[in-house]
């Protein structure tokens, strides 16, 4: 078994996506409302939380990997019922081994169609054939009891039916998004392959599609997208990592869902890793070639210019900032250099149209952006994680973007999250709030390493009306237990992230049975 390899200037960030599905934007207009409580495993009209911890060692060797799943109810999230998914748990195909990483990405939708939300589980170091990393996804159902383990599914690219073949280091899986992309009603799975060769381009990258159906995803009809497709703007290079990020969201408003592919290691003119994401639209016959863009940096009108090692593209999230009915993208780019701080880091904003998104009005978001509080820091990678909801139940999306290297107080990478507000000309620094575990009324205290904001994810927990925030801090130590990790909780309400309330879980408040190891990073992916 071989360790991980993440390409340098990428490192120190966590690039797999889980944001995709949780956007709420799978089709235009009323659906943003509508999705706002999902995931729903259970299908009681509370959203649900999965989350990710592939560093657990299950006492089969170093970072197999485990998913817990906390369902929502009135009063929030709730450890009755919570439930620990491995490749050790009963009726699940597979045995756990370790580097399977399980967990480390995730993305729901109803892939059966039955109206309960299913869960896929990347599991990217998973060997396949005897070839280290080459990676797998699995896929648990949900029902009224919540996810099962009857029907469950394993996709790899030795799957029967599936277009092309596994390799060592590949990584399937790495990212994954869900959405309706062919408006059948079935929801499809995108799977990122960010370390695929294609023909010369080493680690080019690439995403497989699996679509939906009465009986689940299915390998008919799956695709094979890459930046050397017939029809696909640009061209595969060596360290691309086509595929390293995915989101989901109606860009054009046509009611079939589109797919953002984040390239951050894309070279744009002489600047190697500045990065790029590339569009493509759904349409009866699914995603298609056709009308797809390139967008970086230096495409025409886009705020900014390239520079080497920005990773743009290396988190995004769709969501309807300012409530059009056309699905608006974020793109980090958590390397960013603002000024003379390096890393510093930000956001790009495009809008969606009747003609998919736009450069026209355009946004670049950073700490030193008038009207913010805070400032850029070297080292801050604002825009390390992202996330969409509605926190104040406006019907305008509003957006989270994780700070994991700010300092807070006299505790270095202690980490912030930054919450933008949407508006109907789109997101506004008016009603921006920075939170940390020194933001009065949250639970906690910051400690240098915490990395408050590592990970992200949105959901209508408690079943009011309005988006709530989890958040990640997988470096936070329990009780006397170093990086164990936690996540908090806090609710939307009227004036946006309520910081009373909040909840606070680890794996031992969850009654799963587990306990908090030293190094588990608990919170890690969500």
């Amino acid at each position: 078994m071989t360790s991980r390899s993440i390409p340098h200037h990428l490192a120190a960030i966590p690039i797999t996506i889980i944001v995709a599905a949780l956007a709420f934007g799978l089709c235009a207009s009323a659906s943003w409302a509508a999705n706002r409580a999902r995931p729903d495993f259970n299908g009681d009209g509370f959203a649900d939380l999965a989350i990710g911890d592939p560093d657990e060692d299950l006492n089969v060797g170093q970072e197999a990997g485990l998913v817990h799943v906390v369902y929502g109810s009135a009063g929030g999230l709730t450890a009755t019922n919570s439930q620990v998914w491995g490749l050790n748990s009963p009726g699940i195909q597979g045995t756990a081994a370790a580097f399977d990483l399980f967990g480390a990405a995730l993305a729901w939708g109803d892939f059966d169609g039955d109206g309960f939300d299913d869960l896929a589980i990347g599991a990217f170091g998973q060997d396949v054939n005897s070839l280290d990393f080459a990676g797998a996804v699995h896929v648990l159902y949900g029902s009224p009891q919540g996810l099962r383990a009857v029907g469950d599914q394993v996709w790899t690219e030795s799957s029967p039916g599936i277009v092309n073949v596994p390799h060592a280091e590949d990584e399937f899986g790495h990212a994954l998004a869900a959405g309706d992309f062919d408006g059948d009603g079935f929801d499809d799975l995108a799977i990122g392959v960010w370390q695929k060769d294609i023909d010369a381009a080493v680690d080019g990258g690439a995403v497989h599609v699996l679509y939906g159906s009465h009986h689940g995803l299915r390998a008919a009809g799956n695709q094979f997208w890459n930046a050397d497709r017939a029809g696909i703007v640009g061209q595969a290079q060596s360290g691309d990592l086509f595929g390293a990020a995915l989101a989901t969201g109606d860009f054009n408003g046509d009611g079939f869902a589109d797919l953002a592919v984040g390239i951050p290691g894309r070279k744009i003119s002489d600047a190697d890793g500045a990065g790029a994401v590339q569009i493509l639209y759904g349409s009866s016959q699914g995603l298609r070639a056709q009308h797809n863009q390139l967008w970086s940096q230096d495409s025409p009108g886009i705020l900014r210019s390239s520079q080497a090692l920005d990773g743009l593209g290396t988190k995004l999230a769709g969501g309807d900032f300012d409530g059009d009915g056309f699905a608006d993208l974020a793109i980090a780019l958590p390397n960013k250099d603002i000024g003379s701080s390096a890393d510093a880091g930000g956001v790009m904003v495009l809008y969606g149209s009747p003609n998919g998104l736009k450069a026209h009005r355009n946004q670049f978001w950073c700490e030193s952006s008038s009207g913010l509080p805070g400032a850029a820091d070297p080292g801050d990678n604002f825009g390390a994680a992202l996330a969409v909801g509605d926190f104040n139940g406006d019907g305008r999306d509003d957006l989270a973007i994780g700070i994991t290297g700010k300092t807070i107080g006299a505790a270095a990478q202690a980490g912030a999250v930054l919450v933008l507000v949407g508006s109907h000309q789109g997101l506004r620094a008016a009603g921006a709030q920075l939170l940390s575990e020194n933001t009065p009324g949250i639970q906690q205290t910051a400690q240098a390493g915490d990395e408050f904001g590592h990970a992200l994810t949105a959901g209508d927990f408690n079943g009011n009306g309005r988006t709530d925030l989890a958040i990640g801090v997988p470096y936070k130590d329990v009780g006397g237990t170093a990086d164990a990790g936690i996540v908090h909780v806090l609710f939307g309400r009227a004036s946006g992230i309520g910081v009373s309330g909040d909840q606070v879980w680890d794996q031992e408040t969850l009654g799963s049975g587990e306990t908090s190891e030293v190094g588990d990073e608990f919170g890690d992916y969500m």
